[in-house]
């Protein structure tokens, strides 16, 4: 599992400790190698468990990979961008004692991931509203800064996956490639062409 970090704002709320009166976030280890996260996982859920009409799916979870080509980031510089992910996301705000718990977790060189409760420390429920293009916008801002590799950016513009209808689709009909992909092809080979 790797490095846990407590990156989550002090508070004096009665919900929960404040993260300077935590033990050791580093989960103790069964004899079969893996890591036992109950107590961490009791620790993010007191919110939720005091907090006013918290959802049924309380729990936000995001990875943050590095490039292949990018440098090995410190444990300190992950934890800068794990800070600032979750404050552009809108769920735990710079300087906001109240904002939720969460958690950066570091088990290889080139990702973390970051998880929270989507109940505040004040027991009031946020609701992250457009996280995915948030976080990519901050994520092109910290590739910027910290001078890795720089993703395309956050447009719309950029080539879209197939879903898993077309997918389907396209596997019912017997055809090798999905159609919108066999369009884009064409298109760009005409256009190569007519130059």
């Amino acid at each position: 599992m790797g490095r846990l970090r407590n990156t989550s704002t002090p508070t004096s709320s009665p919900r929960g400790p404040a993260p300077s009166q935590l033990p050791s976030l580093e989960p103790p280890t069964h004899a079969s190698g893996r890591h036992d996260i109950r107590a961490l996982a009791r620790l993010l859920e007191q919110p939720v468990r005091a907090g006013r009409n918290p959802p049924q799916k309380f729990v936000w979870h995001t990875s943050v990979r590095n490039h292949i080509t990018d440098r090995v980031l410190s444990d300190s510089q992950w934890a800068h961008i794990a800070a600032e992910i979750v404050a552009a996301v809108g769920i735990a705000p710079h300087g906001d004692p109240d904002a939720v718990p969460w958690v950066a977790v570091r088990h290889a060189d080139d990702h973390i991931h970051i998880v929270a409760t989507l109940v505040r420390q004040d027991g009031e429920t946020v609701w992250a509203w457009n996280e995915r293009l948030k976080a990519q916008t901050a994520a092109r801002d910290l590739e910027q800064r910290y001078g890795l590799y720089q993703v395309g950016p956050v447009d719309h513009t950029s080539h879209r996956r197939p879903t898993a209808a077309e997918q389907n689709k396209s596997h019912r009909q017997g055809r090798t490639e999905i159609p919108r992909n066999k369009l884009r092809r064409e298109v760009r080979t005409a256009a190569a062409a007519a130059v």
